[in-house]
């Protein structure tokens, strides 16, 4: 009788705990409601103030689309294509006919405490009109042409090498002008130097190279690749202001009726300097 009792005794032991079941159970059906939980939820996560909104959205969280409205709110552009989405084991993967290829977002940790994101490298080829959705002053302008974004690997928020993005704009264009095109332009946004004075280094407490991990300012400069058009800036992203000044004026090799094509275009851009404009932001 003492061996039929520690038997039983024993399996008692061995049996799951019934807050064991429950919490599995719970889980479960979390996941199986995630699983097909509508896309337009995200709706609901998008901050109404922000420069994008979520105009619609089909299929669920996990494997969907979206139709996206880049501006401010009351002057937004609604994009042509949506971006459609897939989860895997890896992350998300993001696809859209402008994109160069699929893109792969997924959370990530930086230290134990902080939340952020890994990023896969990538391309991107825009219209350049789609500017104008982010109102004054580059709405006055009417940008045409074509943008073409590129972007490094992020790996937990920070960008593998110093350079954090390149944005070519190709055959420029402005409604302000009737020189077409006005050029080829390139911004570069590199990783600054920090308050140690070092630039994607060793900082001097001995710590390791902190890359893009926001706690240094973001060098940007403006260049001309081309075209009787000559612009050039530079500028510091600190995290929360972009401070951008610089100069634009035709070209040396600019033909007389170039000059005087571009004439209306400058007095717009900024303030005039003879045949210069100096034109600044975040003063």
């Amino acid at each position: 009788m003492e061996l039929l009792d520690n038997w039983r005794a024993r399996r008692a032991a061995d049996a799951p705990r019934p807050y064991a079941l429950i919490v599995a159970g719970v889980l479960v059906a979390l996941a199986a409601a995630l699983a097909v939980l509508p896309a337009r939820w995200l709706m609901r996560f998008v901050d109404d103030d922000g420069l994008y909104a979520i105009v619609d959205a089909s299929g669920t969280i996990w494997n969907g689309t979206a139709l996206l409205a880049l501006g401010p709110a009351g002057a937004r552009r609604t994009l042509p294509q949506p971006v459609s989405w897939q989860w895997t084991w890896h992350g998300v993967m993001l696809s859209h006919p402008w994109l160069g290829g699929a893109v792969r977002l997924a959370p990530a940790w930086r230290g134990l405490a902080t939340p952020t994101f890994s990023l896969s490298a990538g391309t991107m080829r825009l219209p350049a009109d789609i500017l104008s959705a982010f109102g004054s002053p580059v709405n006055t302008l009417a940008p045409g042409g074509n943008l073409e974004l590129r972007w490094p690997d992020y790996d937990a928020g920070v960008a593998r090498g110093p350079e954090l993005l390149q944005v070519q704009w190709r055959d420029a264009s402005s409604a302000l002008s009737i020189v077409r095109p006005l050029g080829s332009y390139r911004l570069q946004a590199v990783q600054g130097k920090g308050s140690n004075g070092k630039s994607n280094g060793k900082s001097n407490d001995g710590g390791n190279d902190r890359g893009s991990d926001g706690g240094d300012d973001v060098q940007v400069t403006l260049t001309t690749l081309n075209g009787p058009l000559k612009v050039q800036a530079i500028g510091v992203w600190n995290g929360r202001r972009l401070t951008l000044n610089g100069s634009a004026e035709p070209d040396a090799g600019a033909s007389d009726s170039a000059r005087a094509g571009l004439d209306t275009l400058l007095s717009a851009i900024g303030r005039r300097n003879g045949p210069q404009s100096v034109f600044g932001t975040g003063q």
